[in-house]
Order: C-alpha cells, then sequence, then structure tokens
C-alpha cells in the first residue's frame, strides 16, 4: 500500500502542479486582458476629450460667425439707418423750402389784394 500511497501522493502532486500551472497561466492571461482594458479605458478617455475639444473648437467657430454676422448686420443696419436720416433731412430740408414758397405766394396775394383794395 506503500506503494499505491507513493503513487497516488505523486499523481496528486502532478495534478496539484498543473493546476499550478493552470492557475498561474489564467492569472497571466488574466492580468493581459486587464491591462488591454485599461489600455482601451484609456485610449477611449483620450479620443472623448479629443472629440469633446473638437465639438468646443465647433462651438466657438460657430459663435464667432455669428458674432460677425451680427456685426456685419450691425453695420449694414447703421449705414441704412444713416441713409434714412440724410434722406429725413432732405426731405425736410425740401419741405422748409416748399412753405417758404407758400408763404411767399400767398404774401404776394395778400398784397395783391391790398393793392386791389386800396385802388378801388
Amino acid at each position: 500500500m506503500n506503494r499505491e500511497g507513493t503513487g497516488a501522493l505523486r499523481d496528486l502532486t502532478a495534478m496539484i502542479q498543473e493546476k499550478q500551472i493552470e492557475n498561474s497561466l489564467l492569472q497571466n492571461e488574466l492580468q493581459q486582458q486587464k491591462v488591454q482594458t485599461e489600455e482601451k479605458d484609456k485610449l477611449i478617455k483620450e479620443l472623448n476629450n479629443k472629440l469633446i475639444e473638437q465639438e468646443k473648437r465647433k462651438v466657438i467657430e460657430f459663435e464667432n460667425e455669428k458674432q460677425e454676422e451680427a456685426s456685419k448686420f450691425r453695420k449694414q443696419y447703421e449705414h441704412a439707418v444713416s441713409i434714412l436720416e440724410l434722406e429725413r433731412a432732405e426731405m425736410k430740408r425740401k419741405l422748409q423750402e416748399l412753405e417758404k414758397q407758400y408763404l411767399q405766394r400767398d404774401q404776394t396775394k395778400i398784397e395783391s389784394y391790398e393793392d386791389q383794395i386800396r385802388n378801388v
């Protein structure tokens, strides 16, 4: 029984060593997967950060474009207003000129009527 016990002990020791080797291989594989997962996570984080930065730049560019458009619109508006103010001033000048002409005409008529009244 000693031989059988010794053989069984050797078999058991060999089996334990085999399981330890399998366990070690599995631990190595698990560690490699962990490292790969960490690397993938790091890459994903970097890509996300790059995407966020791209989106921020796009937003800034969009805001700048809108500010430029608003500035152009403001300049066009101010130009239109200045033209309207010039036209208004010209119309006011013409209106004053017409009023002056009508007043002169009315004054001439009044003087003519006064002359007619005196001559009567």
